[in-house]
Order: C-alpha cells, then sequence, then structure tokens
C-alpha cells in the first residue's frame, strides 16, 4: 500500500504500519486531547509564531515579541497603531499609482 504526500509528491510504503499500532497510536492520541484543552483553558497566554498572546475574557489584552537578544517587550498598543498609520501613509505616497 502506497500514500502520496502532497508536499514533495513521493510515494511513501505504509504497509509496515499494523492495525494495532494504529490502535493504540489513536488511543494515545484520544487519550492526550482532554489534558491539552485543560492545558489551553488554564493558561492565559498563546504562544503563535514567536509572538506571545495574553487572552483577558476572550480579547488579547496583551501582545509581546522577542527582540534580537532574545528579550521580551511589547509596544503600547496607541503606539503600534500610529506606526502602522505612518507606515501606510508612506506607502501610499510612494505608491505610483496616485
Amino acid at each position: 500500500m502506497m500514500a502520496t504526500d502532497c508536499v514533495d509528491c513521493f510515494p511513501h510504503q505504509v504497509s509496515h504500519i499494523g492495525a494495532l499500532r494504529v490502535g493504540v497510536a489513536y488511543l494515545l492520541y484520544a487519550a492526550l486531547i482532554p489534558a491539552a484543552t485543560i492545558a489551553t483553558l488554564w493558561n492565559s497566554a498563546i504562544v503563535w509564531s514567536g509572538v506571545r498572546f495574553h487572552i483577558t475574557r476572550g480579547r488579547v489584552s496583551a501582545m509581546h515579541r522577542k527582540d534580537a537578544k532574545g528579550n521580551w517587550f511589547t509596544v503600547p498598543a496607541a503606539e503600534s497603531i500610529e506606526n502602522a498609520m505612518k507606515e501606510l501613509a508612506r506607502f501610499q505616497q510612494a505608491s505610483p499609482c496616485r
């Protein structure tokens, strides 16, 4: 039996994986789901793509990134919005389609 990986489209041999192994793997996976759910609900921060988001009452309340030295830092929301708007204005002024 062959399976095709969508990324590199090379066939992979899967006939050596028996039904017992698949069943045991599924049971172990299913047993970890409640623990992962509790850990997610217990934790008030999510790290996604190197950015730590702090969640309060279902909304992002703070966002921290790492600088070049590996220290966590944040930028206040007003300053972040101001910088984004300035960058957008510079982009629009530099655009040839005006």
